[in-house]
């Protein structure tokens, strides 16, 4: 039941196409982190005949610079940054941080 009542209230504080998005890259960031923890916990605390192999390693980074991509993608608004679509710029005119 909470879990209804926050959709229907989250449906009115922004467009659908909004929380989407964010849903998305939330989860695209989740990965990024849990990719590189995956890897720190594999090669410092398994034992050494328990480690990966450095092309699992290697797909492990890869996927952490794939997913890290896209969020930067979203959160800038490009490759190179851009004020007028970059969630990150949106949310600090949004919530009025920082200067002019």
């Amino acid at each position: 039941v909470l879990t209804v009542v926050w959709g229907m209230v989250a449906l009115q504080l922004a467009r659908p196409i909004i929380l989407l998005q964010m849903a998305a890259n939330i989860a695209g960031a989740v990965m990024v982190i849990s990719a590189l923890h995956i890897l720190y916990i594999n090669v410092t605390l398994l034992p050494q005949p328990l480690r990966p192999p450095m092309w699992r390693r290697a797909a492990l980074v890869g996927m952490a610079v794939f997913y890290g991509f896209f969020v930067y993608l979203w959160m800038m608004g490009g490759v190179v940054p851009d004020p007028e679509k970059g969630f990150l710029f949106n949310l600090v005119r949004h919530f009025g941080i920082g200067g002019s």
